[in-house]
């Protein structure tokens, strides 16, 4: 099974990568479906974003639930501790009071975003929140710095603008992709190399007049079968991404054509070398071998770069 959180490091290198290459719309369902059990690099990158929406930082702001903290005293800078909040609720209400987001293109609604929609208890809900920012207000009379102090646009209820994503959207970077897409996409190049191979093995043939029709039909049947289970694979894995991502075709295409020639230039290597220790079965079989491990490697290393952040793109 692949698995995105193998390491800290791991983990926190590909989500900043991913969020780089993707757009605000998406930081903000990122952080819409955040689990706040999980350590917070994405949104300490989101917020520090000169592009990051206003709905978004007004999303994370009160999921962060400033009720709960003294943020306005936080001494420590957002990013010292992963999992800290305080430090990230400071950068956010100074933010407002000074440069601001000005990015306003995402819709807000503090009832929709929240889960708290529910008719049978809207009045509720928003009585809840204007006690929050009554507590919040009243808390803050005695602070000093006017960069913590709510700003009036973080007491908004709501923003008009697009509608991103709901309460109900179920996105999560570190599910994009089923388990197994990381064997699917070893599959698919270890196919693609293998068409190669037997391409090779079949003009190599022809070119040297040598082992006669039955070469020529097992090559082309070996091209043929590798073939269908590369684009077997390829529907696999595709069929496996949700929630509105795909990968990119331009990555599939250009992943796909450096097996393939590189399948090729293995199979011939492996051909020219053989032919001359025809009488050696020993040293054919272990080039055979080394020609089989290298497409293994190029396979995987090609798997790896497929299913890289960068690959993944909205459908």
């Amino acid at each position: 099974m692949l698995d995105w959180a193998s390491s800290d490091d791991e983990y926190r290198a590909s989500l900043i990568t991913y969020l780089k290459n993707a757009s605000p719309d998406v930081w903000h369902r990122y952080a819409l479906n955040h689990n706040w059990d999980d350590r917070l690099d994405g949104l300490y990158w989101i917020v520090s974003q000169p592009e990051c929406d206003k709905a978004t930082a007004l999303l994370i702001f009160w999921k962060g639930c400033p009720t709960g903290y003294d943020y306005e005293t936080e001494e420590a800078q957002m990013g010292e501790d992963v999992y800290a909040v305080a430090p990230m609720l400071r950068y956010i209400s100074e933010r407002f009071n000074t440069t601001g987001y000005i990015r306003s293109e995402i819709a807000y609604d503090f009832l929709e975003d929240h889960g708290l929609n529910d008719p049978a208890f809207k009045a509720i809900n928003e009585a809840g929140r204007h006690s929050d920012l009554e507590e919040l207000v009243e808390r803050q009379k005695g602070v000093a710095d006017p960069r913590v102090k709510l700003h009036p646009e973080l007491k908004l209820l709501r923003i008009a603008g697009r509608r991103v994503a709901g309460h109900d959207d179920d996105f999560d970077f570190r599910d994009l992709f089923a388990g197994n897409v990381m064997l699917d996409a070893f599959g698919m190049f270890a196919s693609v190399a293998g068409a190669g191979f037997g391409v090779a093995w079949a003009t190599m043939s022809l070119s040297s007049k040598t082992g006669g029709p039955l070469v020529w039909i097992a090559a082309i049947a070996c091209l043929a079968y590798c073939l269908r289970s590369g684009v077997a694979n390829l529907r696999t894995m595709n069929a496996a991404v949700h929630g509105g991502y795909r990968l990119s075709s331009s990555w599939i295409v250009a992943t796909v054509a450096l097996a393939a020639v590189a399948g090729m230039a293995i199979g011939r290597g492996y051909f020219w070398m053989a032919s001359g220790h025809a009488a050696s079965a020993i040293v054919r079989y272990g080039l055979l071998a080394v020609a089989l491990v290298a497409a293994t490697a190029l396979s995987y290393a090609l798997a790896r770069i497929l299913i890289s952040p960068r690959a993944i793109r909205l459908a």
